[in-house]
C-alpha cells in the first residue's frame, strides 16, 4: 500500500468566470500482491508475481461562468500486472531484484455540466493494456515476513478515454421522467497513458523448507534416547566429502515421515568431531526398525543449519543413501533404510549450496 501526494490545482480567472485543474490530489493506492520464486542458484532465484491495487487518485478540471459551470474527472480506479522477476541475493536477507511483464488499467471519467435550471451528469470507463519493467528491493522482517519497495514505470496503448454518458435533469421535474430521457455520449479523448509509481508492501511467505530445514541436535538427545534402545545394536554413519575440518557435523536419525526431517523431532541426535575431511556419527543401543539420517556441517559449531532467504541451506548437508529431493528434502521412505539390528555403517557424502 502507498500514499501519493501531488501539487495542488492550477486555477485562473478573468472576470466572473473562473477555471482550475488538479493534475492529482491525495490519494491512496491500496492492493495485493501473490508470487512464487524458484531458487537456481545460491544467489539467484526467478520468479512469476502479479498485483491488483485499487486508486483513488485522479485529473479533475473545473469550469465556471455566471449561471453555469462544468466538471469533469478521471481517475485509474484499478490497475493490475503480472510479470516475471529475476533476483540476486548480495546477503542471504536481502533480495535485489528487476521485472517486467504485462500491465492493465481501467480508468473511469465522470462528468457533470449545469446551467439555465438544466444538469447533465454521469460516467464511463476504458480499459488500457500495455507493458511495465522496474526495479525493487525486498528484505527480512523476522521469519517469514518480509518487505518490498520497488519502481514501476508502465506504457499503455493509445487508446480513446470514452466521456461519460449523461441525462439532462431538470430539477422542477419528477425523477422518474429524468430517467427516461434520452442518454447521450460527451465526447471523448484519445491519449496514450504512463505513470511511474513508487510501490511499498509487507510480505508473508509461505515456503517450502529448502533441504533440510535446521537441525538442532546433540550428544544428550542420544543419550536421552539410548535408554530406550537395545544395547549392542549399533548405526555408524560415515560422513566424507567435508570441505574443511571446521567444527563438527551434526547428525539426527528419524523413524517417521511425519518427522523427517524437522528441527528437533528426531529421534536420536549426535555431534562428531571431524579430521582428514572426514566424521563418524555413531548411534548407540538402536532397536530394529526403519530410520533414515539427516545431517549438516557446523562449520562454526552452529546447532541450528544457517538458511537463505527462501529457505535454502547455506552450509553442507547430506541425507541417509545420499538421497536427494525437487526443490526440498527427499522423502523420508526414499532416505530410510530398513534396520535389522546390530552392527550397520550408513555412508553420506556431504553437499555444498
Amino acid at each position: 500500500m502507498s500514499f501519493k501526494l501531488r501539487t495542488g490545482p492550477v486555477t485562473a480567472s478573468a472576470g466572473g468566470a473562473s477555471a482550475a485543474f488538479t493534475g492529482a490530489g491525495q490519494g491512496l493506492l491500496g492492493g495485493v500482491f501473490v508470487g512464487t520464486d524458484y531458487q537456481f542458484a545460491p544467489k539467484a532465484l526467478v520468479g512469476v508475481m502479479g498485483d491488483f491495487a485499487w486508486s483513488g487518485l485522479q485529473t479533475s478540471t473545473t469550469i465556471a461562468v455566471p449561471g453555469a459551470g462544468a466538471y469533469a474527472a478521471v481517475s485509474p480506479n484499478q490497475i493490475w500486472s503480472v510479470m516475471g522477476r529475476l533476483g540476486y541475493l548480495p546477503v542471504r536477507s536481502t533480495l535485489l531484484y528487476g521485472a517486467v511483464g504485462y500491465t492493465g488499467m481501467n480508468v473511469q471519467a465522470t462528468g457533470m455540466a449545469y446551467g439555465g435550471g438544466t444538469s447533465l451528469f454521469g460516467q464511463g470507463s476504458t480499459t488500457f493494456s500495455g507493458w511495465t519493467v522496474g526495479p525493487g528491493i525486498e528484505t527480512v522482517i523476522t521469519g517469514g515476513w518480509t518487505t518490498r519497495l520497488e519502481y514501476r514505470y508502465s506504457q499503455y496503448e493509445q487508446k480513446q478515454i470514452e466521456g461519460p454518458a449523461v441525462g439532462a435533469h431538470d430539477p422542477a421535474r419528477p425523477r422518474l421522467q429524468v430517467r427516461r430521457r434520452r442518454r447521450q455520449q460527451i465526447g471523448g479523448r484519445s491519449r496514450k497513458v504512463n505513470r511511474g509509481v513508487i510501490q511499498r508492501g509487507i510480505d508473508m511467505q509461505f515456503v517450502k523448507p529448502g533441504l533440510v530445514a535446521a537441525l538442532a541436535i546433540g550428544a544428550a538427545i542420544g543419550a536421552a534416547t539410548a535408554a530406550f534402545g537395545q544395547s549392542g545394536n549399533t548405526i555408524s554413519v560415515d560422513v566424507t566429502g567435508l570441505r574443511n575440518n571446521n567444527g563438527d557435523v551434526r547428525c539426527g536419525l528419524y523413524n517417521s515421515a511425519a518427522t523427517f526431517p524437522k528441527s528437533g523431532q528426531e529421534f536420536m541426535g549426535v555431534q562428531a568431531g571431524i579430521a582428514n575431511r572426514q566424521a563418524k556419527c555413531v548411534f548407540n543401543n538402536v532397536a530394529p526398525g526403519l530410520y533414515a539420517v539427516a545431517l549438516f556441517h557446523a562449520e562454526k559449531g552452529e546447532t541450528r543449519m544457517r538458511t537463505g532467504f527462501f529457505g535454502q541451506p547455506e552450509e553442507g548437508y547430506g541425507f541417509s543413501r545420499n538421497a536427494t529431493g525437487t526443490m526440498g528434502p527427499p522423502s523420508f521412505n526414499a532416505a530410510a533404510y530398513n534396520y535389522a539390528g546390530g552392527s550397520s555403517v550408513w555412508p553420506v557424502t556431504v553437499t555444498y549450496p
